[in-house]
């Protein structure tokens, strides 16, 4: 029961990262297929999306 509150509470307050996280990510891909980065320098902004997304969750 604990763990299913604490799943609760800081999925509400982890929102604005995960949205910032998401958008961190999509402007990563697309920058590929727009602007030519390679796939290399995307994955340092995938990555850091993905560590938005759990940033507020601990």
């Amino acid at each position: 029961m604990k763990i299913l509150n604490w799943f609760k509470t800081n999925a509400a307050k982890g929102i604005l990262s995960t949205i910032l996280g998401t958008g961190v990510i999509i402007g990563s891909v697309a920058s590929v297929f727009l602007t030519g980065t390679s796939w290399t320098d995307a994955a340092i902004g995938i990555g850091a999306g993905v560590g938005l997304i759990g940033l507020l969750r601990k």
